[in-house]
């Protein structure tokens, strides 16, 4: 895992623990880290429909429940920038028929940064935000 992702993903994760994390977890630290920027998570059926440049969130791959975090930022030009802890991309995408692929297009690096059996995918989605929001092209190599 890149050495600031960690730097970034330690205060979180010691706030919310190693368990599970819950959209009104999620939204309290979105919020209180991003302010309006952050619109908060939401599961695949409901996505920002109007985002605009600096605008951020995150996303659940399955729309009842939970089921893996991601995130998405909205980059000066328009287009998204988006984040999966599994590396999956593109491929994940294409399995979630919620999520429209033309808005889905431009993805960090597909390494992994967590195990199919751990939960901090919520804790580092947001801590992926930061970066994002601070240096677009740096995140996008996360």
């Amino acid at each position: 895992m890149d050495a600031l992702l960690i730097e970034r993903v330690l205060p979180i994760i010691e706030e919310v623990g190693l368990q599970p994390t819950w959209t009104e977890v999620l939204d309290r630290i979105g919020a209180r880290l991003f302010g309006d920027s952050y619109l908060g998570a939401f599961p695949p059926v409901r996505q920002p429909r109007r985002p605009k440049h600096g605008d951020m969130w995150l996303w659940n791959t399955v729309n009842v429940g939970g089921e893996h975090w991601g995130a998405t930022i909205v980059l000066q030009n328009g287009k998204r920038l988006s984040y999966d802890s599994f590396g999956r991309n593109l491929q994940l995408i294409r399995d979630r028929k919620d999520m429209k692929r033309k808005d889905y297009r431009s993805w960090s690096d597909n390494d992994a940064e967590q195990s199919k059996t751990s939960a901090i995918c919520g804790p580092l989605s947001l801590a992926w935000l930061t970066i994002a929001k601070e240096n677009p092209e740096l995140a996008r190599q996360i």
